[in-house]
């Protein structure tokens, strides 16, 4: 008994190429997706994190107390302008005062 060409490919155990491409793009969502979750997860935890250390700090100290624990930068304004010389102190180029 002889089969046709038509019927030896749809008996055959490989699956067609249709299905192949469809396994391969299930197998990288398989590989990507739970990396996606967990950076998704580990962003949340952060931000969460921050934001009740941030209320912790506020709460419990003032801002005058956390500068001095080094916790916070003093807020300096101006500081460039303090510590210019006078103009009268600046020494010409050729030694003399001003």
């Amino acid at each position: 008994m002889k089969t046709s060409s038509v019927e030896f490919i749809s008996r055959s155990p490989t699956p067609s190429p249709m299905k192949s491409e469809h396994r391969r793009f299930v197998l990288l969502r398989k590989i990507f997706e739970p990396w996606q979750w967990k950076r998704r997860k580990k962003r949340n935890r952060f931000e969460q994190t921050s934001r009740t250390l941030q209320r912790k700090i506020s709460m419990r100290s003032t801002k005058d107390q956390l500068v001095k624990k080094d916790v916070l930068m003093p807020v300096k304004h101006n500081v460039f302008l303090w510590n210019l010389p006078d103009v009268e102190e600046v020494p010409s180029h050729d030694g003399e005062t001003v």
